[in-house]
């Protein structure tokens, strides 16, 4: 008997982006899940007023080597 096994990698997601030229009302909290791994994962990241974005949690995935994996905002929620 045999068992295949299959190449596996684990990406996680780092922040890169443009907020805009002028400072953010508050702070404002962007719910994301990532697509194309063995399971979908959901994560969020927060922006502060100077335009700082954190994760609020490490979000990983894991899947297939070369694996086509997209982030796709599904909520943003600002507080003033």
């Amino acid at each position: 008997m045999h068992s295949a096994q299959r190449a596996a990698t684990t990406a996680t997601p780092s922040i890169r982006g443009t907020w805009g030229t002028r400072p953010l009302a508050g702070q404002t909290t962007v719910v994301f899940t990532v697509t194309g791994g063995d399971q979908d994962q959901i994560g969020n990241f927060t922006i502060d007023r100077d335009g700082t974005a954190t994760f609020d949690k490490e979000t990983s995935i894991s899947g297939p080597e070369g694996a086509d994996l997209r982030a796709t905002v599904s909520r943003v929620m600002s507080s003033r």
